[in-house]
């Protein structure tokens, strides 16, 4: 077995190790200023709609460790005999101290994603809208010059309706963080871009004093069809002003982890 820590979050109970190495591939996305259309969910204008895109510019970060190897190397210490002596097998057995040797250790850094979007919405649409009475003995109501008769509405108060255009406006945001090996979205991701970081152009800039760099295995366009699946509304809607939507962040961040 091998006692594994990272230098972010440790874990030394985690025991699984790639050894793939290669270039990371940023997706293939449409051009900033590109229309997607509407294909359902609207009424009228808003059928068919298009909408305006904007992406942000890919960007590959290298995450800085937080704690030194030292520390790293003393934490997988006090956890060797813990890992090499669990199960039923390690209370009859278990190996002593002195008798577990750390014969080698590597650094390598692993891929997860961050993609946020916005999308902002400008629209109209009608609506009839009941208004109560104030008593009992109204029987119409002027409004702008206009006449509404006062119906009765049953148990409830009578009421007159009226036609009326609603003016709308929404803004949605959401992100992910994906680990780029397993694809599972990490609950963890803001706390772990908050430190200190190094932009490259290259992963394989990474690589440097033997340090493997695993690729991902995810790939990000999936990532953001998934987070476009939740930020795109249908919009009931007779007129549509604005309909956007902007790819504010997509990075490739590596973490490093010294097994």
């Amino acid at each position: 077995p091998r006692l594994e820590a990272r230098a972010d979050v440790v874990d030394p109970d985690r025991l699984r190790l790639r050894t793939a190495r290669g270039r990371a591939r940023l997706p293939s996305l449409p051009p900033s200023g590109s229309t997607i259309v509407r294909t359902s969910g609207g009424t009228n204008e808003a059928a068919g709609a298009h909408m305006d895109i904007s992406l942000g510019e890919p960007r590959i970060y290298g995450l800085e460790p937080r704690l030194p190897i030292e520390e790293l190397r003393r934490r997988a210490d006090d956890k060797k005999v813990g890992a090499l002596g669990s199960g039923f097998g390690g209370l009859l057995q278990r190996p002593k101290a002195e008798d577990v040797v750390l014969a080698a250790s590597q650094r390598r850094v692993e891929p997860f994603w961050h993609v946020a979007c916005t999308a902002h919405y400008v629209y109209d649409r009608s609506r009839l809208y009941t208004v109560p009475a104030s008593a009992s003995d109204v029987r119409s109501v002027t409004i702008l010059g206009s006449d509404f008769p006062v119906v009765p509405s049953g148990k409830g108060p009578a009421a007159f309706a009226m036609e009326t255009i609603e003016h709308c406006a929404e803004d949605v945001r959401d992100e992910l963080f994906v680990d780029g090996l397993t694809g599972a979205v990490m609950n963890n991701g803001p706390a772990l871009i908050g430190g200190a970081r190094t932009e490259v152009e290259d992963p394989l800039a990474l690589a440097v004093d033997e340090t493997m760099v695993v690729p991902p295995e995810q790939r990000a366009s999936a990532i953001v069809r998934q987070l476009l699946a939740k930020v795109l509304r249908p919009l009931q809607a007779d007129t549509v002003f604005e309909d956007s939507l902007a790819v504010e962040h997509l990075e490739l961040f590596y973490r490093p982890v010294w097994a």
